[in-house]
């Protein structure tokens, strides 16, 4: 099967993005979307989809951000969405998608992509992406409702 890549480049297209999520159970709002993708401060984001004949098969995003590194001011990205529908998977959609979204960001100076892959994508990003794995990230966090924190846990 052929895949037609397409360039997340319009307003139109978030309303598939999100129920592609939805599908999964991750509930992503267009709202959201759309600041995100078209109004955040550093501009559009490297997004991918992947489209078979009618639905998404898989996306992959990642958003500009400024990083300040040996008082010189870089753009990288962090990769943030990354979703390949189950009727797609194994198929190396993930793998390919991000490839392409990397090719971008070189093309337009990105000096690096970082993220904070789940379990079930980090062997992905090192065995076939080559990242680098700099160790676990400190968590904290300062709780002003607990009891929102107490009713995801239980």
């Amino acid at each position: 099967m052929s895949y037609q890549e397409v360039i997340l480049e319009d307003r139109s297209q978030l309303a598939d993005y999100s129920d592609a999520f939805n599908k999964v159970g991750n509930s992503k709002d267009v709202e959201n979307l759309e600041w995100l993708h078209f109004k955040n401060p550093l501009g559009c984001t490297y997004t991918l989809i992947l489209k078979d004949i009618d639905a998404i098969a898989a996306i992959y995003a990642s958003v500009p951000v400024k990083f300040n590194v040996l008082e010189k001011t870089l753009t990288a990205c962090q990769s943030l969405d990354t979703l390949t529908a189950e009727s797609h998977r194994g198929k190396g959609l993930f793998v390919s998608g991000a490839k392409s979204v990397y090719n971008r960001c070189s093309e337009n100076d990105i000096s690096f992509v970082y993220g904070f892959p789940n379990s079930s994508s980090v062997h992905g990003f090192k065995k076939h992406l080559d990242w680098e794995f700099l160790g676990p990230v400190p968590f904290i966090f300062k709780a002003f409702r607990i009891n929102y924190f107490l009713r995801k846990l239980f």
